[in-house]
């Protein structure tokens, strides 16, 4: 059966990518945190859909920028069923990946969780955290002056 998952374990075992898949119990634990440090927690409504503070980029650029995000750390991926979660070496790896998937909602944060960016199927980057102060430095930099 096709999961976002079973996509990037797929495209990461073609494309020699290492990662590993965390246990279902850590997983849980993290998605938990990452809900209690960057959303509003309301029931209802995908998780990006809740985030508290966060800036968002449409279009092509939307693409362009996820992969710029400046983090050297290990990054956590997870997808909307959020029953497992990954962990990739670096966040050029995840973009590596899953350009190779299809189209679907895919959120990365780091073990520290302070900053979350977030990929939709409908082609918006969504930056939360740190990385939303980042999206916004961007932003504001690729305006023309006036």
């Amino acid at each position: 059966m096709w999961t976002p998952e079973s996509e990037l374990e797929e495209n990461a075992e073609k494309l020699g990518v290492k990662y590993r898949r965390l246990d279902v119990a850590l997983s849980k634990s993290i998605y938990e945190s990452v809900c209690q440090t960057f959303t509003s927690n309301t029931l209802r409504g995908r998780l990006f859909e809740k985030l508290v503070e966060s800036v968002s980029l449409t279009g092509e650029q939307a693409w362009n920028w996820f992969g710029q995000y400046p983090e050297t750390s290990t990054v956590l991926v997870f997808c909307e069923d959020r029953r497992n979660l990954f962990e990739f070496a670096e966040l050029n790896s995840v973009v590596l990946v899953y350009y190779e998937c299809p189209l679907f909602t895919i959120y990365v944060t780091n073990p520290n969780l302070d900053f979350l960016l977030v990929y939709t199927e409908e082609q918006i980057l969504i930056a939360a955290g740190k990385a939303a102060d980042w999206l916004e430095s961007v932003l504001q930099q690729a305006q023309p002056a006036r």
